[in-house]
């Protein structure tokens, strides 16, 4: 098991968000092309952003309605978080290499599959929405213990993890797909100069 300062540690994701976000802002510029298939059975860029939705969607309600049910004042300076047994496999598993690539892939669970036929503007928009309401949740976290506030997981209500270990997945859940977006991205462009030669 990980363990971390929880101050610090929301510190890290509410800078990862803003990260995250300010990415998203770009992709709103370029709308045109983020529903193409950059290669045949991979999800257009707008396909990725849905995906991230659907577990924003879930999970920032489930923490906010969480939140409510908590004592506050249990985060201090000194508080340590210490990841949960699922939660730091899960954390684990979806973490990027050492070069930033994705090594192990993974299959979506059927509810966070993204329909094929999207407006990527309105999914964009969504996508920030969902990052403001996850940095307003980073900051009502500084007033929780982040091991004693446990969340019901999406793919199962049986199993509840602690809020730390949430957040820190949600995160880095998104900075995974980022990446993915990107090399999406790199395949559209180099097929579009393709064309144009």
């Amino acid at each position: 098991m990980s363990q971390f300062k929880s101050k610090q540690l929301l510190a890290n994701l509410k800078i990862d968000i803003i990260e995250i976000t300010e990415w998203a802002k770009q992709l709103l510029i370029a709308t045109h092309y983020l529903n193409t298939v950059p290669q045949p059975g991979k999800w257009t860029i707008a396909q990725v952003i849905e995906h991230l939705n659907t577990y924003n969607n879930y999970y920032l309600p489930e923490i906010a309605k969480a939140l409510q049910h908590y004592p506050t004042g249990s985060c201090h300076a000194n508080g340590i978080f210490k990841t949960g047994l699922i939660g730091g496999y899960l954390t684990e598993m979806m973490q990027p290499d050492i070069n930033g690539k994705i090594s192990n892939k993974t299959k979506a669970f059927k509810k966070h599959i993204p329909v094929a036929e999207l407006n990527a503007e309105t999914v964009l928009q969504g996508f920030v929405t969902g990052q403001e309401q996850f940095l307003l949740l980073i900051k009502q976290a500084h007033l929780y213990d982040l091991n004693k506030v446990r969340i019901k997981m999406s793919i199962s209500n049986l199993i509840k993890l602690k809020l730390g270990d949430v957040l820190r997945v949600l995160v880095i859940h998104q900075q995974r797909h980022f990446i993915q977006i990107r090399e999406a991205q790199d395949l559209i462009i180099a097929k579009q100069k393709l064309q144009i030669c």
